[in-house]
């Protein structure tokens, strides 16, 4: 994982919030998020591992009204093994999201 982490981020523009689901499918590594809310109320984004709503969370964060939330996650990143699935908050709310796609290294042994 140290050395997986260390790899460079894919950088994936979050689409429309009604268009927010499955945003990385595959096992990787999700490193960090940038959200921008241009609402007038602050808004939930769940971000999961997982191929929908019901996935184990592996992020929940809170952006404030009409701010912008950048969120590192640990140097090691957070291991998601089916995908990431980020689950729509509403209108008002565009970003981007870095992970390190792990399907792209074979050599990365599985729960490594």
């Amino acid at each position: 994982m140290e050395f997986a982490a260390g790899l460079p981020s894919k950088h994936v523009a979050l689409p429309g919030p009604s268009q927010w689901g499955l945003v990385a499918p595959g096992r990787s590594l999700f490193t960090g998020v940038t959200l921008v809310n241009t609402s007038g109320a602050a808004v939930t984004v769940t971000i999961r591992d997982g191929q929908d709503a019901s996935g184990d969370p592996m992020a929940i964060l809170v952006v404030p009204a009409t701010s912008a939330l950048p969120y590192v996650g640990p140097s090691s990143g957070i291991l998601a093994e089916v995908g990431i699935f980020v689950a729509s908050p509403g209108a008002g709310v565009t970003g981007a999201l870095l992970f390190v796609p792990l399907w792209h290294y074979p050599n990365t042994a599985p729960g490594e």
